[in-house]
């Protein structure tokens, strides 16, 4: 564990990539972010990160949920439902600071959904998820 002085604050946040083939006002390239364009290589094996976009309030949508869900709230009611739904048919990677190297692997919507409403129940709320919806019927 890192021990910083008390005047820095480590920040650890839930982390977002996917791909996206339009672009979107909600949706940021990561073409000019060093941390998300680094991830991008190990996680999707690319150098091009044209097409891999974040969310910049992903860990504010993931806390928002967190604390409807804990309030009786469907999933399905939160925003974070809402933008998931937008990215269904995409591959997605969803990590918390910088542990993205036991991700569980998931290829259909609905058991997404239901990882990540149980991920949020628990008091950490973080989310290791990599999702690539499957094409099998």
């Amino acid at each position: 564990m890192v021990d910083y002085p008390p005047n820095i604050i480590h920040v650890m946040s839930q982390m977002i990539l996917f791909t996206y083939k339009k672009p979107n006002n909600l949706f940021f390239g990561i073409e000019n972010n060093l941390y998300f364009k680094e991830y991008a290589k190990v996680l999707f094996h690319t150098n091009c990160t044209d097409g891999i976009y974040t969310i910049p309030n992903f860990d504010s949508l993931c806390v928002c949920a967190q604390k409807s869900i804990g309030n009786g709230i469907s999933i399905n009611q939160t925003e974070l439902f809402k933008v998931l739904q937008w990215i269904q048919n995409e591959e997605i990677y969803m990590w918390y600071g910088a542990e993205c190297d036991d991700l569980d692997c998931i290829e259909n919507f609905e058991t997404l959904i239901n990882a990540i409403s149980n991920g949020l129940l628990t008091s950490s709320g973080e989310l290791y998820i990599h999702y690539k919806k499957s094409n099998k019927k």
